[in-house]
């Protein structure tokens, strides 16, 4: 896939005007498991997906992007969480929360699990809060065998 085509669907300004585009993408098929949800103003909503999107900013593969979306459902919004991993590898502290694409929001209350069963990752389990917005988001995502 294009660089500029992830950086439109992340977000980012074009590649000239962008001071960090991706240095990799991965797509991870799968699907969000029933528990996952996103919660407005105390209304939980169920959130569904088929697809976990990961965006690597640097070389070491430390800041990176998840986000998470619905193949051909526009009516399912794409729900990002960015931060710095940690030197465990599996633990991703997230700083903000993408609740529309290109809209960042400070990040509080943050728990995000990777899973892997070698070589191959298995979920990512997170639990982020908005710091600015009465707005929560679960999201547990199982991959699809072997990716």
């Amino acid at each position: 896939m294009r660089l500029d085509r992830v950086a439109a669907l992340l977000g980012l300004p074009p590649a000239g005007l962008a001071q960090t585009q991706p240095t990799d993408v991965t797509v991870v098929r799968g699907a969000c498991q029933p528990q996952s949800a996103l919660t407005e103003d105390e209304r939980k909503t169920p959130f569904d997906c088929d697809s976990a999107v990961f965006a690597f900013f640097d070389l070491q593969n430390s800041h990176i992007m998840i986000q998470f979306a619905k193949k051909g459902d526009d009516h399912v919004p794409m729900l990002g969480f960015a931060g710095t991993m940690e030197k465990d590898g599996q633990t991703l502290d997230i700083d903000r929360i993408y609740l529309e694409p290109g809209k960042p929001q400070a990040a509080e209350q943050v728990s995000c699990k990777l899973t892997f069963e070698a070589p191959h990752i298995t979920g990512v389990d997170c639990d982020v809060q908005a710091a600015l917005q009465k707005a929560s988001a679960k999201v547990v995502f199982k991959a699809a065998p072997g990716q």
